[in-house]
């Protein structure tokens, strides 16, 4: 394992994450609406207490990574793994603001519109003059709603904002989110410095 007295050690906290898709990917779940699903599935696992948290270290040309995951919050185990510097493709910092208030906006000008449609259609067969108002208020709302979750994702910090991508040969990328900026950056230059040793 690195050594903590190691002066040449850069130790990086932060949440272990799924990558986001490719751009394949990420255009099938845009086209397919699964991506209004997502906020709900982040908060179903956020109310469960389901996390994973991971510290990278990079020390005497050797990578570690210690991954705990935690449910109810309690923690369910302790994963420690050396990764192969020589399998590693490049490391680079990330900087993006989270896709679920986005999602979550656009689940709710979804429901609002179709709702809304369904009253405006019924007012427009029964003439009823309140079904129709009713339905074209719900449209407001919902768009509404969704520039109000927009907005407040613009104001308040995200602590996931910064991060840390690592590529691998024969693996999927390891993602790294509510990093210490600095230490990333830090991170980063070394161990793209050791790769061109390699």
């Amino acid at each position: 394992m690195a050594n903590a007295q190691d002066p040449l050690s850069i130790t990086l906290r932060g949440r272990l994450v799924s990558p986001p898709p490719g751009r394949v990917g990420r255009a099938l779940v845009y086209a397919t609406g699964l991506f209004l699903l997502r906020p709900l599935l982040l908060l179903l696992l956020h109310l469960l207490g389901w996390r994973r948290e991971a510290r990278l270290t990079w020390s005497s040309g050797e990578l570690h990574l210690v991954t705990q995951s935690f449910f109810l919050g309690h923690l369910l185990h302790t994963e420690n793994e050396t990764l192969a510097v020589s399998r590693v493709c490049s490391v680079a910092t990330v900087t993006s603001r989270a896709e679920e208030p986005v999602a979550l906006g656009a689940l709710a000008v979804t429901v609002s519109l179709a709702w809304g449609l369904l009253q405006v259609a019924d007012g427009l067969l029964g003439r009823s003059l309140g079904l129709v108002a009713m339905g074209l208020g719900a449209m407001a709302l919902g768009v509404v709603v969704d520039l109000f979750i927009l907005w407040v994702a613009r104001v308040l910090p995200d602590p996931l904002r910064h991060g840390m991508v690592l590529r691998r040969m024969g693996a999927e990328p390891l993602l790294l989110r509510g990093v210490d900026p600095d230490r990333a950056q830090q991170l980063a230059h070394s161990l793209s410095a050791g790769l061109s040793s390699v």
